[in-house]
């Protein structure tokens, strides 16, 4: 009598069984190919999330040259996040604008971005916050993704609002976190310099008074950033920035309505200086870097806690007003830390921006000198 499939399926079941465990083991103990990675992209790349006052047309232009500067080196950070939190004044604008020119250049097949595994620019775009709420959710958010091990670098390049109200609400994510904030200009006794640590602070004092986060670690670079004004080399850069497609004319193009900040001021970015030298620990602020150097003065109190050196000078952090008399001896020293390293830094950006655009002739480099201080 014919069997039935049916009755062949139950009586040879278990050899079915068999031979398909075989050959899914075997198929197991082949060898595998490694998962699939953009090519050159570093796996150990640091989360960043950038809180900025960019905006159009109102106050300083140097964020809007840092936001692109931010996007040349988006393949050696993981942007968690941009927050450009002055809504009402352009900043989201200014944001997709950058992420814009960003994206003439991706798209370029002249160009490396591709090949050398950038970001999308749609997902840049995805990483925009667009409001307040969306702002604080968004910092709270990546915060709690990250850990002591991958922390958050939140860099600061406006006022600390948004991380104030994160920190307020969620305080637990501060030993996540790694802050590094731009701070005040020297200025004068009579101007409160002495007793306003940050001009772009408001949130400022509220996070450093409070004791919960005593152990936060911060890099409040105070003075030292302005060595990313001094000398005629940030001139020269910047003429030589816009021969860069669409993001090096951005560089270019966002400072010439104002004549006196025709050049690469980009007053921000040592934020982003820090995390990206490659020749300097990041868990070693004391130890010098393209941002500049950092001095730990309350290591008992506050042992996370970094800001600008003193140059040896007996300078009374607790109380600056007391030793003012100092101030434009320390400026100096600050200003020269930053300015030792600059041609370094410089010389990395032109030689990673001849690569990334393909143009890799010798007098295409940027190799000025080391310069002084000249208030």
């Amino acid at each position: 009598m014919m069997m039935t499939i049916k009755q062949w399926m139950r009586k040879h079941c278990f050899f079915l069984a068999l031979l398909v465990s075989t050959f899914l083991v075997l198929i197991a103990c082949l060898p595998q190919e490694p998962a699939t990675q953009p090519p050159e992209l570093r796996s150990d790349r640091p989360r960043v999330l950038i809180t900025t006052d960019i905006n159009i047309g109102q106050g300083d232009p140097d964020d809007r040259q840092s936001m692109a500067h931010l996007l040349m080196y988006a393949d050696e950070v993981n942007i968690r996040g941009i927050i450009p939190h002055r809504f009402l004044a352009g900043g989201v604008k200014a944001t997709m604008l950058a992420i814009d020119a960003y994206e003439q250049d991706y798209n370029d097949t002249n160009t490396r971005y591709k090949s050398l595994g950038y970001p999308a620019p749609d997902a840049l775009r995805a990483t925009v916050a667009r409001h307040p709420r969306a702002a604080r959710r968004l910092l709270i958010r990546e915060a709690q993704q990250a850990t002591a091990d991958d922390p958050l670098y939140v860099l600061v390049w406006g006022n600390m609002r948004t991380l104030r109200d994160a920190l307020l609400k969620k305080p637990a994510i501060a030993d996540r976190l790694r802050v590094l904030s731009i701070g005040t200009h020297l200025r004068s006794p009579w101007d409160n310099a002495c007793h306003e640590q940050n001009w772009n602070g408001s949130g400022r004092e509220e996070i450093y008074s409070d004791p919960r986060f005593n152990h936060l670690w911060w890099i409040e670079n105070d003075w030292t950033f302005e060595g990313m004004f001094q000398g005629d080399a940030p001139q020269e850069l910047l003429e030589q920035l816009k021969g860069y497609g669409a993001l090096g004319r951005n560089i270019w193009d966002v400072v010439q309505p104002f004549e006196w900040a025709r050049y690469f001021r980009a007053g921000d970015t040592p934020s982003l200086l820090y995390v990206l030298d490659p020749n300097h620990s990041r868990d070693k602020p004391t130890q010098g870097s393209w941002a500049g150097q950092f001095y730990q003065p309350f290591p008992e109190t506050r042992p996370n806690y970094y800001t600008d050196i003193h140059g040896g000078n007996a300078w009374d952090y607790q109380d600056p007003c007391r030793t003012w008399t100092l101030a434009q001896t320390v400026y100096k020293a600050r200003v020269q830390t930053l300015l030792d390293r600059r041609p370094m830094m410089y010389e990395a950006l032109i030689t990673k921006l001849n690569r990334l655009y393909n143009q890799t002739s010798a007098d295409e480099r940027f190799s000025p000198g080391a310069e002084a201080f000249h208030p």
